[in-house]
């Protein structure tokens, strides 16, 4: 009889796309890592369907072993204290600014021209 190592349904099992998210990658870079027998990158249990479920602590151990071990372990990154200096304000005098609205002068309507009294009479 074979031993088949069974984990505890407990676990914390992320998707593909919270495997993504986490290591910052696309779906097709994670692909490509899962495809390299060189990257050791963690099985996935197909539970049905189309569906990838990976181990999250699989998945972590995986990125801690491929930190490097010269590096030292990511810290927050914390900005040092900034002093401020004040500089006096050099005096700028502005002259200023008048503005003159001009609005387009409408050209008045011509009013109908009453027909002369010839035109009436039918002359022309």
């Amino acid at each position: 009889m074979s031993s088949v190592s069974i984990r505890p349904l407990d676990d914390e099992w992320w998707t593909t796309a919270m495997v993504c998210s986490y290591l910052k990658l696309k779906r097709r870079a994670l692909w490509d890592i899962r495809r390299d027998p060189d990257k050791a990158f963690p099985a996935a249990v197909k539970p049905g369907g189309k569906v990838n479920l990976f181990r999250a602590e699989d998945v972590r151990v995986w990125v801690a072993k491929r930190r490097p071990s010269h590096l030292p372990p990511p810290q927050p990154a914390v900005a040092p204290p900034v002093k401020l200096q004040v500089i006096a304000k050099p005096e700028v005098k502005v002259a200023p600014i008048v503005v003159v609205a001009t609005l387009p002068k409408r050209q008045p309507q011509r009013k109908r021209q009453q027909p002369s009294d010839e035109r009436q009479l039918g002359l022309f």
